[in-house]
């Protein structure tokens, strides 16, 4: 992986000491394209396999008890394709401190919580916890029905000094029902984690309109169709000239 990466840098760095005129300079171009090119194609295979492997992590050592239906996180979404795993990392509870580990998808956001054991550090690893099991802390919350709160709005446990030093970190979520309120490890993370929200959040309501806008052109098209109809018996038809049977209106 290390040495493809490195091919587009080498072909540039001879393309920039070929002279304009050299024979091999447009060859040395559609190289350097194609290298580049196949550098994208790499990187995002890599990315779809990093994803794919951590989906499957969640299915394994997740334990998703109270739902309706299996939830098969490695699987396609309702209409935005596959599920892909856009941010992850621990949070705090404001007011009791239990701690969770925060998974956000494409389409939803879902909470867990360690079993029989602390995380004790501020980054979740998927490797340090190969052998360690969670259970669904609530049910994920699809990203149409979550939203961002204001500074002003929730109600912070917090007071005085402690609401001040944490302010920065606290992660102020709500779904339909009442306000969830998280503390980051830190500022920028906490940050990190709005960013994200709001991100996937517009990509997620702008797919669902352009699919409701997409359904309501399909219902005010005119209806059409084809009638085809088989004739048992009829009287006083004319035949056309190249034999076809045009009825007398």
């Amino acid at each position: 992986m290390q040495r493809i990466t490195k091919y587009p840098l080498i072909i540039g760095k001879i393309l920039e000491y070929t002279p304009m005129d050299h024979p091999d300079r447009q060859y040395l171009q559609e190289a350097l394209a194609k290298s580049e090119e196949f550098c994208i194609q790499v990187n995002e295979g890599v990315r779809e396999k990093e994803n794919s492997d951590r989906l499957e992590w969640l299915q394994t050592h997740v334990i998703c008890d109270g739902l309706e239906e299996q939830l098969v996180f490695n699987s396609l979404t309702n209409s935005l394709g596959p599920r892909k795993l856009v941010h992850y990392g621990i949070l705090h509870k404001s007011k009791s401190g239990k701690e969770l580990v925060g998974f956000l998808t494409n389409d939803f956001l879902l909470f867990v919580q360690p079993i029989k054991f602390s995380l004790n550090c501020q980054q979740f690893s998927f490797e340090r916890n190969e052998h360690q099991k969670f259970k669904m802390y609530r049910k994920p919350i699809f990203l149409n029905e979550l939203s961002l709160l204001g500074e002003s709005d929730g109600n912070s446990s917090l007071s005085g000094s402690d609401a001040a030093d944490n302010s920065s970190k606290t992660l102020r979520l709500k779904d339909q029902k009442k306000a969830i309120i998280l503390l980051a490890p830190s500022a920028n993370e906490c940050s990190l984690w709005s960013k994200r929200i709001v991100e996937a959040r517009r990509k997620f309501l702008e797919n669902e309109r352009n699919r409701l806008q997409r359904q309501r052109s399909i219902r005010r098209r005119l209806p059409e169709g084809r009638l085809q109809l088989v004739v048992v018996e009829a009287e006083d038809l004319v035949i056309g000239r190249k034999g076809t049977v045009n009825p007398v209106l």
